[in-house]
């Protein structure tokens, strides 16, 4: 059946305009609400673009969805953007990390110590400083991502 299917990626305004749709109802329920969007870091496994090789549909698919959170990403009204695609992607080659298959050689999977620093650097920009002690007590020493000097808007700052 796929064969006879064609596949299409959507402009990033038109995703755009799909999420705030969703926050929209998200805010109807809790007008205070404070939403974080972020871009998986997982690669795709298959693509129907069948003009695109796997790698060139995971880097326009990802492109694209980053652009589209880019588009509704707004600190001042509470709309977040937490980059664990770019810790995953770029950071972590860059500190010297293996983002995927270190524990399990799926070459899809990200590796735990990446989760966990992900996790850390999660409840650090996004929880009162309570949790976050407790997430660092129990992640212990979690690798070099810790010291990267990463920033970026949370609704702590």
């Amino acid at each position: 059946m796929a064969r006879h299917k064609t596949a299409s990626v959507q402009p990033p305004e038109q995703i755009a305009a799909q999420l705030r749709e969703a926050f929209a109802c998200f805010r109807a329920m809790n007008p205070r609400l404070r939403i974080v969007v972020t871009v998986s870091p997982v690669p795709l496994e298959a693509s129907f673009q069948r003009n695109l090789s796997i790698l060139a549909a995971d880097c326009l698919s990802k492109s694209t969805l980053r652009n589209a959170v880019s588009l509704v990403t707004d600190p001042d009204n509470g709309i977040y953007y937490f980059p664990s695609f770019e810790f995953v992607r770029w950071l972590c080659p860059l500190v010297g990390l293996q983002p995927y298959a270190r524990d399990d050689g799926h070459p899809r999977h990200v590796s735990n110590n990446v989760v966990a620093s992900i996790c850390l650097l999660f409840a650090k920009y996004f929880s009162n400083a309570g949790v976050y002690a407790a997430c660092l007590a129990k992640a212990g020493t979690i690798d070099s991502m810790r010291e990267a000097n990463v920033s970026f808007s949370s609704p702590l700052d």
